[in-house]
């Protein structure tokens, strides 16, 4: 048993190395902040359970405008629920309404980069609850977490140019616009202008 015990412990050597020396393994620190909250919302890994909750937002065209295509069955969202939100969960967060106790929308980082410390962050919101403030505030909480907590040294938030909520919720959370530029949707493939904002530690 000891020389398993050895062998084990010199095999995690190197990782265990390169998480000690240094000052926060991003990988780990996202799953130390699997859970957390802010004032009105908490957040959380999805889970299978929020099938409904989920095709109440992701069936209905409005709530993604500038994301992926609106879902047009349970099973349709049921997959996707487990193969883009479940499978692979660090960094993947459900919004949750407090006083409810809903699921109302998902914040992710995607893009990580662990030599740059870069994250870019992505959401989206059950239409019912705009206006209120709730993406702010869940975008607020997120980068500021992630810049103090998480050892993210800057985060990005890509926004179309036609998004003008999006837009506000980047201001009002504290990032600097940093560029104007043109690509392709992810899913259309049609040529649109973009924004992209940028948010650091020290960001005045």
């Amino acid at each position: 048993m000891s020389n398993f015990l050895g062998s084990v412990q010199l095999s995690l050597f190197p990782f265990l190395k390169l998480c000690y020396n240094t000052i926060m393994d991003i990988w780990t620190s996202l799953g130390a902040f699997a859970f957390f909250e802010s004032e009105r919302l908490s957040f959380r890994p999805l889970i299978f359970l929020d099938r409904f909750d989920l095709h109440e937002i992701v069936s209905n065209p409005k709530n993604l405008q500038f994301f992926f295509p609106a879902t047009q069955t349970q099973h349709e969202t049921d997959c996707l629920l487990v193969h883009y939100f479940m499978k692979e969960p660090l960094g993947v967060w459900a919004i949750v309404d407090k006083e409810l106790e809903k699921m109302i929308g998902v914040v992710r980082f995607e893009k990580i980069d662990v030599q740059k410390r870069t994250a870019e962050l992505g959401y989206f919101l059950n239409a019912s609850y705009w206006g209120r403030g709730l993406m702010t505030e869940a975008v607020t909480c997120l980068s500021n977490l992630a810049l103090t907590a998480m050892g993210m040294d800057r985060i990005i938030l890509i926004a179309h140019l036609e998004n003008k909520a999006s837009i506000r919720v980047a201001e009002k959370s504290g990032f600097k616009l940093v560029s104007r530029f043109k690509g392709a949707d992810r899913y259309t493939r049609t040529m649109r202008d973009y924004l992209r904002f940028e948010k650091e530690e020290n960001c005045e």
